[in-house]
């Protein structure tokens, strides 16, 4: 939801591809469905290639207004996922990087956002768990999908491949 999700006045969207998303979306849904008593819905796009997991709930909507978990503009890590035990960190993290995130070729993880709050509170809540971590500026260029500021965090290795911030587990 918050690397490819969107909030709407009737629900939410969580967008992905059928080629790596397809199966993640469809766990989604049955999570829903079981712990929402809600009936989402999927609709692959004409492309065949792109595919959108609708939740159209609007006691969805309250629940994650009053647990202030609603993705709002510019989007920010909620305080209760900063609060959160360090598998619970771990989770959204794994989770935002499955949406927004690649693999460098050194093999660490680097994610993009839009939102520059959002770049320091994941650097901070990845440092918080062990994990290095530091977000650049990339500006828009023509070859860029749109024409906002982007910002890229990405993981710092040490020489043994380990977490340069600390290399004990908290």
């Amino acid at each position: 939801y918050y690397a490819d999700g969107s909030t709407h006045t009737k629900g939410i969207r969580i967008s992905g591809n059928t080629t790596t998303k397809k199966e993640n979306l469809y766990h989604v849904a049955n999570l829903f469905s079981e712990i929402f008593r809600v009936n989402p819905k999927i609709y692959e796009k004409t492309d065949s290639v792109n595919l959108d997991l609708y939740v159209t709930s609007k006691n969805l909507l309250k629940w994650l207004d009053i647990n202030n978990l609603t993705k709002s503009s510019p989007i920010k890590i909620p305080f209760q996922v900063r609060c959160s035990p360090k598998n619970v960190i771990k989770a959204f993290i794994d989770g935002f990087f499955s949406g927004d995130g690649d693999i460098k070729p050194n093999g660490t993880r680097r994610f993009t956002t839009t939102s520059k709050q959002f770049a320091e509170e994941l650097v901070i809540l990845m440092r918080s768990v062990g994990i290095d971590g530091k977000f650049k500026e990339m500006p828009p260029t023509s070859s860029s999908w749109g024409n906002k500021m982007r910002y890229q965090i990405s993981e710092r290795k040490g020489r043994n491949a380990e977490s340069r911030y600390l290399s004990k587990e908290l």
